[in-house]
């Protein structure tokens, strides 16, 4: 949301009342930035990013959740719209898994042939979720 009076910056405001949880700012930073319904242009992305550890594993963190979630919207609750975020998240989760700090979880992707650089096949949505998945 826009913030009367203010300029720049300044003028984003953010709601969000998810869970109504408190925790890092880079969390909120890697959703805007890195949005996975929008296009950020990569120069804002790169201007306004930190180079903080920080910052790129809760920005990976979160993307990994939130393709999980899309997955199991989809299956659960037949939303099949955010299907459609899917390959821009794959996109940020695979340019992440370059840097050198994410190598542990590019080992792990690797090593359970999860891979990010292929459209996935979701024709058969629900066997990607477990019965019991809330």
């Amino acid at each position: 949301m826009f913030l009367p009076g203010e300029k720049g910056l300044k003028r984003c405001g953010i709601l969000d009342f998810q869970d109504a949880l408190l925790g890092s700012g880079l969390y909120d930073l890697g959703n805007l930035l890195e949005d996975v319904r929008i296009d950020v242009p990569p120069a804002i992305r790169k201007k306004y990013a930190p180079h903080d550890p920080a910052y790129r594993i809760l920005a990976t963190q979160f993307h990994c959740r939130v393709v999980g979630q899309f997955i199991r919207m989809a299956a659960k609750d037949h939303k099949t719209g955010y299907l459609q975020y899917i390959p821009r998240t794959q996109a940020y989760i695979q340019d992440a898994l370059q840097e050198p700090l994410l190598k542990p979880l590019r080992n792990f992707f690797d090593k359970n042939g999860i891979a990010f650089d292929a459209k996935p096949d979701l024709t058969d949505i629900k066997s990607f979720v477990r019965p019991d998945a809330v």
